[in-house]
């Protein structure tokens, strides 16, 4: 139940008590007001009637008022009017009844809602190639679709994360072939071919490195050899024909060209699998281009007269100039593919898959171009309707000059920005706690870390760049992760300090600060609701924080164990309670966990 969407209609049922709006849809009119002087919501619907009546706002509102009689049983305490707005004033010793019983009766599921009807959305997200470790890049990627999908599901939608793994290719093709030639044990292969290499490999498996073997994450494991294949072929020609001949070999299906491509594709799943593990990153479902790829063109040959054309180049390219968008290239002139051609038999496989959806992807802002030419060119081809598909773009991250300098000239990858994370956390920990055991400090450590990570990059609007300092992150103080985790902490160790309570609902009477906690936990459903509407963690993290600011203003004003009178405290704890209730659905939201300590 939405409270919140409740009080606007007793204030629409209110205001047609008058003659002059009986017949008025009045909701659309009713909003916060910026100003808590103003009251806790207002309409303007006196200066869109002015005109019709020939009065001014100020006079058709004071008319207005005149008419609306409260009941002794009204959530409003009082109805004012100024410069034109109808003000309604919230009883606050009533709304807290309501509230907080709401609270304790729907508990972890409070701010939830039917609004999404059960209407099904994909959310492709992550896209890793499987040749490397994921990056920095995949983080706010990762944080922000899973973010998106819990605040979805939330909201009453069927959601369905899906991942598509680029896993073919010439990228793909350098790591295998810098394993081949730099991974064998005593490296007896200089001078020979990559063919003539692959076959002593089939033979003799051993005689080349595992991860095990070099004590490494298997997916920095694969990287190496990805880089040092990539260094040595800006030097030598012959390499890059090599890995060329590679990939075609793996096109025509060459049985041992694809062992090898499973051996080390496999070895980068097993890495990812121990970082989407520790981000707590699930997927419904995985999609990968080798199994699809062909189909693409297939789709664009079928096509060719039609939406595709040849051009003097030989390129194959979809036309979209009458429809406002520059071209678009689906085969190139020497006949190879890109990725927007394996993007339509996706697009045929999540139809068929989960027929009715929408579908949103999760991507950088730099592809804005690419979707839009990729969903006209979806609906033309009736593959799905464009209205149906989203992209959800975001900024770049970065970081601050100085930090992490050891990673400079090369990216900053997410084990190890995770890793840093956690060893700067830790010592807090360790300064913190130091009688816990070695076991204990490492589960804290980690999810304060996790949360930091995650809340620095939710907490700004998507489409903004970000520049993450690992030092600012990790802060008690401000608006950090680590801070609203505190407030998580603060809350339920004065709970437990209480020990059994009896719920209160309603106070003798409330301080300015009661009234304020209240007014904000009040907030929430709506708060969920726009942000599943607009697909916007941002607004979930401002609120967290805002409610942990308006709750730390509540504990230093109004003492709860310490209260005058055993109904006053109840009442705080009560309080206190929902509070906790709140913010901890509002950081599972987020995908941020709430430790026990700090």
């Amino acid at each position: 139940m939405n409270l919140k969407l409740e009080i606007k209609k007793e204030a629409e049922k209110l205001l047609k008590q008058s003659d002059l709006l009986k017949y008025d849809s009045l909701s659309e009119t009713i909003e916060v007001p910026p100003n808590p002087e103003m009251g806790d919501i207002a309409t303007n619907i006196s200066f869109s009637l002015a005109k019709k009546l020939g009065k001014s706002p100020v006079k058709i509102s004071e008319e207005i008022e005149k008419e609306i009689k409260l009941s002794k049983s009204s959530i409003f305490e009082k109805i004012e009017t100024k410069g034109g707005y109808i003000n309604f004033f919230l009883n606050y010793e009533k709304i807290s009844e309501n509230l907080l019983q709401m609270i304790q009766k729907e508990k972890d599921k409070y701010g939830s809602s039917d609004f999404g009807k059960k209407q099904k959305l994909m959310i492709e997200y992550s896209q890793p190639n499987p040749n490397k470790p994921m990056h920095i890049g995949h983080v706010r990627n990762n944080f922000l679709g899973m973010s998106v999908n819990n605040i979805l599901s939330f909201a009453g939608y069927e959601t369905i994360p899906v991942n598509w793994i680029n896993d073919r290719g010439a990228h793909i093709c350098k790591s295998m072939l810098g394993y081949l030639l730099w991974g064998r044990k005593n490296e007896k292969n200089q001078g020979k071919d990559w063919g003539q290499i692959l076959d002593e490999w089939l033979k003799s498996e051993n005689e080349w490195l595992t991860p095990k073997d070099a004590d490494k994450k298997s997916d920095f494991f694969v990287l190496d050899y990805y880089v040092k294949a990539s260094d040595e072929m800006e030097k030598n020609e012959n390499l890059d024909k090599q890995n060329r001949e590679m990939l075609q070999a793996w096109e025509n299906k060459d049985p041992k060209v694809r062992k090898l491509w499973k051996k080390t594709v496999n070895w980068v799943y097993d890495g990812w699998e121990e970082t989407y593990k520790r981000q707590n990153c699930i997927f419904k479902k995985y999609y990968y281009e080798s199994e699809i790829y062909e189909r693409g063109r297939e789709a664009v040959m079928n096509n060719l007269g039609g939406l595709f054309k040849k051009t003097e180049k030989g390129t194959i390219i979809a036309d979209l100039e009458k429809y406002g968008l520059p071209g678009m290239v689906f085969i190139r002139s020497d006949g190879t593919t890109l990725y927007q051609t394996a993007d339509l038999p996706l697009s045929e496989h999540k139809v068929k898959d989960y027929p009715n959806a929408k579908y949103i992807w999760v991507v950088g802002s730099a592809q804005k171009l690419y979707f839009q030419q990729l969903f006209l060119v979806f609906d033309l081809l009736k593959i799905m309707k464009k209205e149906d598909c989203y992209h959800l773009a975001y900024g770049m991250v970065s970081l601050p000059e100085g930090t992490m300098s050891s990673r400079k000239g090369r990216a900053v990858w997410a084990d190890e920005l995770m890793d840093e994370i956690h060893d700067l956390v830790g010592k807090e920990v360790e300064k913190k706690n130091p009688e816990l055991d070695k076991k204990k400090k490492y589960e804290i450590a980690e999810k304060i870390a996790l949360g930091a990570i995650k809340y620095a990059m939710l907490k700004i609007d998507a489409f903004k760049d970000i520049i993450f300092d690992p030092k600012e992150v990790i802060n008690f103080e401000g608006n950090t992760g680590p801070y609203l985790q505190y407030a998580h902490v603060r809350a339920d160790k004065i709970l437990q300090k209480a020990g059994k309570f009896k719920e209160t609902y309603q106070p003798k009477e409330l301080m300015n600060e009661e009234k304020m906690l209240i007014k904000k936990l009040l907030e929430f459903p709506e708060v969920v609701e726009r942000s599943a509407k607009e697909y916007k963690p941002n607004l979930i993290a401002n609120y967290a924080y805002d409610l942990s600011e308006t709750f730390n203003a509540f504990y230093h004003a109004c003492p709860v164990l310490q209260a005058e009178d055993e109904k006053t405290k109840n009442f705080r704890l009560t309080l206190v309670k929902a509070f906790k209730t709140t913010l901890k659905n509002s950081l599972t939201l987020l995908g941020i966990e709430t430790p026990e300590i700090m």
